[in-house]
């Protein structure tokens, strides 16, 4: 019974250790994967979103910090303190960055893969040792110190068994909404930026689209600021077609980590990636709410650090809900586009945009006067109509595979 197990030091169970401080310099388009703070994703998966790599070459000077299969990652500072991640064998071969310890469980005392469901259930009360109130770190020694269960080597195999099915099952979702995610995201390229069934009516070719959406684009080109576009399509201003409302920022001395009767969620950028943080306030007409169809942009970075910059600064995010605080903003489209502006804040068109801004939108974060310079390709109002009914599916069926 669990109540009986005994429970132990992390550190007896496991190495802590942490990660490298990688020269962005010496990054290259190939060679060992460098695994970063962005890279874990809400599921405790490893994804290669923006991977950078070091040449081979270099690799032996960094022996220390290669990653096993089973490793358990905890990022320990920054906007997405909190997060943990776990490590496949087909993550690897990779180095892991500097902002997370490695949890690399002793094998002769502890299971690995029953080390890491522990951690990630110990991790949430834990903390509450983050410095300050913003918890912007968390101290080594601390995580040494966290006790968690610690039953007989045969029980804690059974256990992770059970619960590393359970994972299977998670991870099969997480691939098939990135799959649906995946289909969405090809159409918008295709449609709004390739204009992929314009070239192959100009060519003579069959589009691939049923007739009734198909005879919604035009078979020849015209020239804009933004070179060719269909003819009869217009460049816009994104702030035509969008605004954005501000968070609020209540007291901390408000905030209460269980629910209660009068409160509601105060959700910020981590909460997005980990569920470690929850926080509540007292309901009050003052706070600023959000739904979980909304979509949401984080508006800061962090100055003087590329990747924690890339990590939070334009970031979207969707699928809570509650009120926000002042590092996010909430997405307000003017026209029925609200799939259309979710995929192109997205884009590289506006992130390069807004990050292209440099130190100013990383720490003082976007403007709507921002929105004016950033120009968007726009089609008839049948055309994104059509999008919108495609990507609102896929909206909620990810949706209802991640809640249930």
């Amino acid at each position: 019974m669990a109540g009986e197990w005994n429970e132990a030091p992390l550190s007896d169970l496991a190495e802590l250790s942490g990660g490298f401080a990688f020269k962005s310099g010496d990054y290259a388009l190939s060679g060992r994967f460098v695994l970063r703070t962005l890279n874990i994703a809400d599921d405790c998966s490893i994804n290669r979103n923006d991977a950078v790599y070091i040449p081979e070459d270099l690799c032996p000077a960094y022996s220390r910090f290669e990653l096993k299969p089973d490793d358990t990652l905890f990022v320990m500072v920054g906007a997405t303190l909190g997060k943990v991640g776990f490590v496949r064998g087909k993550d690897l071969p990779a180095l892991l960055n500097q902002n997370m310890w490695l949890i690399r469980a002793r094998p002769e005392k502890a299971c690995a893969r029953f080390v890491h469901y522990a951690f990630r259930h110990a991790v949430k009360e834990s903390l509450g040792w983050a410095s300050g109130s913003a918890r912007d770190f968390v101290r080594r020694d601390d995580y040494r110190n966290l006790k968690i269960p610690a039953p007989p080597l045969p029980e804690q195999r059974a256990i992770a068994h059970i619960l590393g099915t359970l994972d299977d099952k998670i991870e099969l979702n997480r691939r098939m909404n990135e799959t649906l995610e995946g289909m969405a995201r090809a159409l918008f390229q295709s449609w709004f930026v390739d204009f992929d069934p314009v070239r192959a009516k100009l060519a003579g070719r069959d589009p691939g689209l049923p007739k009734e959406i198909a005879d919604l684009f035009p078979d020849r080109f015209e020239d804009s600021e933004l070179g060719e576009i269909p003819k009869g399509w217009r460049v816009e201003r994104l702030s035509a077609a969008m605004t954005f409302r501000g968070g609020s920022q209540p007291p901390s001395s408000e905030f209460v980590s269980e629910p209660r009767e009068g409160y509601v969620r105060l959700v910020q950028i981590r909460d997005f990636y980990s569920d470690s943080h929850l926080t509540y306030v007292p309901d009050s007409p003052r706070l600023r709410k959000f739904t979980t169809d909304d979509v949401m942009i984080a508006r800061y970075g962090s100055s003087g650090n590329t990747e924690k910059s890339s990590d939070s600064l334009a970031r979207v995010c969707r699928g809570l809900s509650g009120a926000y605080n002042v590092a996010l903003v909430k997405m307000v489209p003017n026209r029925p586009w609200r799939e259309f502006l979710n995929y192109f804040l997205r884009s590289s068109a506006f992130q390069s945009a807004i990050k292209g801004m440099g130190a100013r939108s990383v720490q003082s974060g976007f403007r709507k006067e921002d929105l004016d310079v950033i120009p968007i390709a726009t089609g008839s109002a049948q055309i994104h109509a059509a999008f919108e009914r495609f990507a609102d599916l896929v909206w909620r069926r990810t949706y209802a595979i991640v809640n249930g």
